[in-house]
């Protein structure tokens, strides 16, 4: 069973580059036969006699050689074609494997429905990248009734004919002439039985023979007749013209019993078809000296690049019957072949012949018998128009035997002249099951839509068709119906076919669908302010460039640019989300569209602020609320006044800006808010410094308390003033600690007691009434509780050694116990007032490092001691120095040594400052104007307590350079 399948496809060609090589030389028989047994349509298998001569990737030949229904009525009309059926159907077929000795499987089913028992063959085509035809003539071999009678051959190149090709004479063959002979006469029929001896043998044509009618006058399609009793020259065979008809009865040209001509086969109706030349029919015989009919010619195809015919020629005539009888009917001249060029160029001109062989003649001097009939014409196909120009063509029909004696042809006719065709091409069956799609394109956009439709030529038997595709979806149905299916993302993907028949037969076909690559669009959001100009920036990704761009409004269009261009220009006065949509096609028509967007938010919003108060002296921050807009934001304070920016502690750049004065009155601050989208707001905000309460404090701090048994309380407070601010005042006491254990009296009022055992100190806290803002204030007062008698007591001092002003101050007045007070320190070395009895205050300048002890005695004797050290520490020493500077043009650094002490926390000071890069500093940079000109510098130098010591440092130019002065270089 064999069906064929159609899918309409998109397809593509390249062209390749042949390059130059030595042309094959090719000459004989090049090609191998095979007849075919069996096809079967469900494996694609070809059974053969034997493969051996075939092999994977070849191509081939399949051809059906005969199958013609014929009238076989004992009438006029017999071998009339009534149904040519697969007759000379023919196409190219490609090996896929040979599975056994006697099976071929082709890549693709046959295209045509081809009948087993109608001679069908099998012939291998050489391949040739350029070919030369040289030496014996290329030919094939002859038609046996099975295979051959057929030369074909593809050069992808040029084809240079040198030499000859022929294949004359290698169809269909002719009929033989009747034995054993007889003698019988006026016989009419137009069939019979070869086999009895009565009627000469029709000459072998496309259509069937039976054994009962293989003889006798009429002809049997394109295969003429064989002569009737008595002697009757045998037709001519026909093809692309009807062969002759045979000569008439002996010594009687009225009796009409010589073979018909083979029949003319109709190209315009049965299509592309091959066919082998017609052969001639038998003569009759009683003396056995008759002639058979010839040989039709052979089929040649060629395909090639180019041909260069250098006016050589390819034949395929019908065979001349040479024989010259003297006696009995002679037989047909065979017709001309058939010849296909499917070429890319001709070159150099070329001779075509298929022309039909001449009827056997008849040279006996006395009486008279017939002779044959002349071949018919052959066909010349083309598959261009243009190449005729180039083809000298022979077509003409054989010319009919003649009675050499009196030369006529007693009534034997001359074949008819054959046909020349052009557009043909041969039939490409590798191609027959390529899937096609009826939207004629396999690569589309993706999201495209593809309708897909099988075709069969044998629909009869397809049970149902199922569409499988690389998803994982199947449709099936029972009807040929189009299947339409979407393919949304780029990729290739795999679709196959599948036909299940009648038999337990099915077969698959794939096709590929590619999808091209999407488009994909992106852009930022643009955002801004109302009333700015926003511009939407595409990109693009995939497709083929280049792109065409639409731009349209999804609701207010605020467009103000062009709306063909990659980017669109809007422009909106309300805050809110526009959109717009982009519509994308690309060099390959696909389409891609997306809404864009662009953002106007609402600008930030600074919230009116009332006045911020503070407190002099104290930090205050201006925080105003920002909304809207869209963060982050960028914030700027401005100083409205001057004054206003010299109380700026912080926070000019920030949501926060601190300030502080302890002068009173109202500042005000400009604050620019920017957000994100650069949209801005701006506030005036102010800042009112309110007065502090003031304190007056008209006692003694510390106040000293006795400890002493029995002791009143002491009173705080009462010599204290509050001023400022405004009143009332609230008052708070505390210990220094945050404890009250030792406020005897009131808390909350500006007097009050405490009764402390040790020396505390006591936080007073004033708040005033303001109603702005309540500014408080703290005062810290010292009740020192010393016992009874008490020694003054001095901390420890440092003094210089080197420096007479340098001197410790010691002692103080007792003031618990009874007067008088008696006051001795000892040692007394460096001590101005080392005893007294009214103070305990004296200077002490030691020579060295001394621990002094004062001890005061009451006027009860009661002693109390104080211990107090001196320390003296020696001073720096530093030394004069002149330097000489070579080069004034170049800073150059000046400085002294100093020694005798540690040198952290050592302090300079340079006096004068002329030239100097600073004057407090170890080593300050000198710069000096280029002059004869000598400078003195004093540095005046203290260590880390205080401890001074001078040097001078005289500078000279070079002009004043004197001996064993150092020189600074440049």
């Amino acid at each position: 069973m064999k069906f064929k399948i159609l899918l309409f496809v998109f397809m593509f060609f390249c062209t390749l580059n042949v390059q130059a090589q030595v042309p094959t030389s090719i000459s004989g028989v090049i090609n191998k036969y095979v007849n075919v047994f069996e096809i079967d349509t469900c494996t694609k298998t070809l059974t053969v006699p034997i493969a051996k001569d075939f092999f994977p990737g070849d191509r081939a030949l399949l051809i059906q050689m005969q199958g013609a229904v014929t009238d076989i009525s004992n009438t006029a009309n017999f071998g009339v074609i009534t149904n040519i059926h697969q007759a000379g159907n023919y196409e190219i077929v490609t090996v896929s494997s040979i599975p056994s000795p006697n099976q071929i499987k082709l890549k693709s089913n046959p295209l045509h429905k081809y009948i087993i028992t109608d001679k069908i063959q099998l012939v291998r085509i050489p391949q040739y990248a350029s070919a030369r035809v040289q030496g014996a003539p290329l030919t094939a071999l002859p038609w046996n009734g099975t295979i051959g009678g057929i030369l074909i051959f593809e050069v992808s190149g040029q084809l240079e004919i040198l030499g000859t090709i022929d294949v004359t004479g290698k169809g269909f063959r002719g009929g033989r002439t009747n034995s054993p002979s007889n003698n019988e006469s006026h016989i009419l029929d137009y069939y019979g039985n070869y086999n009895q001896g009565r009627l000469a043998e029709k000459g072998e044509s496309i259509g069937n023979h039976f054994l009962d009618r293989n003889a006798g006058r009429g002809a049997n399609a394109n295969g003429g007749g064989g002569g009737n009793p008595h002697n009757g020259g045998g037709g001519g065979g026909g093809n692309g013209g009807a062969g002759g008809m045979g000569g008439a009865h002996y010594a009687d040209d009225a009796l009409l019993i010589g073979g018909g001509g083979g029949y003319a086969l109709d190209y315009a109706t049965i299509g592309n078809r091959m066919f082998l030349g017609g052969g001639g029919g038998g003569g009759h015989q009683n003396e056995q000296i008759g002639s058979n009919g010839t040989a039709g010619g052979g089929i040649i195809i060629i395909k090639a690049g180019s041909l260069a015919g250098n006016n050589k020629s390819i034949i395929s005539n019908g065979l001349d019957q040479t024989i010259q009888g003297h006696n009995d009917g002679q037989g047909g001249g065979g017709a001309g072949g058939s010849i296909l060029l499917d070429l890319g160029q001709i070159t150099s001109p070329i001779t075509i012949s298929a022309k039909g062989g001449f009827g056997g003649s008849i040279q006996r001097p006395w009486d008279i018998h017939a002779p044959g009939g002349g071949g018919g014409g052959g066909i010349i196909s083309v598959n261009n128009p243009v190449h005729l120009n180039s083809i000298t063509s022979n077509i003409v029909g054989g010319a009919p035997g003649i009675l050499l004696q009196y030369n006529k042809t007693w009534k034997a006719e001359a074949g008819r002249p054959g046909l020349i065709k052009s557009g043909v091409t041969i039939p490409d069956g590798t191609k027959n099951n390529d899937i096609k799609l009826v939207s004629s394109d396999t690569v589309i956009c993706p999201g495209g839509q593809v309708a897909f439709r099988g075709f069969t030529t044998d629909s009869a038997n397809v049970l149902s068709w199922k569409w499988i595709f690389q998803d994982g979806q199947i449709v099936t149905n029972a009807t040929n119906v189009t299947v339409l299916k979407s393919f949304p993302d780029t990729g290739s993907y795999r679709v196959n076919l599948v036909l299940e028949k009648n038999g337990r037969c099915s077969d698959t076909i794939v096709s590929m669908i590619n999808v091209r690559s999407t488009i994909a669009i992106t852009a930022p959001i643009p955002e801004g302010c109302p009333g700015s100009t926003l511009t939407l920036r595409s990109t693009l990704a995939g497709g083929n460039a280049p792109y065409t761009y639409t731009w349209t409004p999804v609701a207010s269009s605020g467009i103000i640019g062009a709306t063909t261009a990659d980017s669109l220009v809007v422009k909106h006065d309300l805050t809110g989300t526009y959109s717009y949509k982009l519509a994308v096609q690309d060099a390959s028509g696909c389409i891609a569209s997306k809404v864009l967007t662009v953002n106007y938010f609402d600008p930030p919003l600074i919230t009116p602020m009332q006045t911020v108060f503070g407190c002099s002296g104290e930090k205050a921050t201006l925080t105003p609320t920002i909304t809207k807009g869209k963060p982050p934001y960028n914030f700027q304070w401005v100083a409205q006044n001057l004054s206003s920016d010299f109380i700026i502690s912080s926070g000019k750049l920030t949501n926060s800006l601190g300030v502080s004065s302890t002068i009173e009155g109202t500042y005000t601050y400009k604050l620019t808010v920017s957000d994100a989208n650069g949209c801005q707001d701006s506030a005036i905000i102010s800042y009112t410094v309110v007065p502090k309460p003031s304190f007056k404090n008209d006692a003694e701090n510390p106040i000293v308390s006795c400890f002493e048994p029995n002791r009143p309380p002491t009173t705080i407070g009462d010599k204290i003033t509050i001023a400022g601010g405004v009143p009332p005042y609230t008052f708070d006491w505390k210990e220094a600690g945050g404890g009250t254990s030792t406020i005897i009296g009131s808390q909350t009022t500006l007097e009050t007691q405490v009764k402390p055992d040790i020396t505390t100190t006591y936080i007073l806290t004033v708040t005033d009434n303001n109603p702005n803002k309540k500014c408080p204030f703290t005062y810290t007062l010292i009740v020192e509780v010393r016992p009874v008698p008490d020694a003054p007591p001095s901390s420890d001092q440092i003094i210089c050694a080197c420096d007479a002003t340098s001197i410790a101050q010691l002692g103080g007045e007792a003031k618990c116990g009874v007067q008088p007070y008696n006051y001795e320190w000892s040692p007394t070395t460096g001590l101005s007032n080392p005893t007294s009895t009214t103070t305990a205050r004296t200077t002490a300048k030691p020579t060295q490092t001394t621990t002094y002890i004062l001890q005061v005695t009451d006027g009860q004797a009661r002693i109390a001691f104080d211990t107090v050290v001196v320390t003296v520490v020696p001073c720096p020493t530093v030394a004069d120095t002149a330097i000489i500077i070579c080069d004034v043009s170049v800073p150059k650094s000046i400085g002294v040594k100093v020694s005798g002490v540690p040198l952290e926390g050592m302090n300079y000071d340079w006096s004068p400052s002329i030239g100097l890069s600073a004057k407090n500093i170890e080593n300050p940079t000198l710069t000096l104007p280029d002059s004869n000109a000598t400078y003195n510098y004093t540095v005046n130098v203290r260590d880390k307590f205080g401890c001074p010591a001078t040097a001078t440092v005289t500078v000279k130019t070079s002009q004043t350079r004197r001996s064993g002065a150092k020189c600074l270089p440049g």
